[in-house]
């Protein structure tokens, strides 16, 4: 899958959701569709996951001068392609 911004994919997901829940699709087209939102809904979180990571705290040293450092997050098992 091509590199795609967090709002395109949440759209497109979106998009996907609504396409389904009017079942107007066979099965055969309903599977490809629903693969399709489970790769945008990975895509989703990979992007989440690594945004989380890259937030830091403000935080004062001793001395007065004031460092970024990461938070700690709990990985998440994110299958990436």
């Amino acid at each position: 899958m091509k590199k795609i911004k967090f709002d395109e994919a949440l759209e497109k997901l979106e998009e996907i959701t609504r396409t389904l829940e009017q079942g107007d699709l066979g099965l055969e087209d309903s599977v490809k569709v629903y693969e399709e939102g489970m790769k945008l809904a990975l895509t989703c979180q990979k992007i989440l996951l690594e945004t989380e990571n890259k937030i830091g705290v403000l935080s004062e040293k001793i001395n007065g001068d004031f460092v970024v450092q990461p938070i700690q997050i709990e990985e998440k098992n994110v299958p990436i392609d």
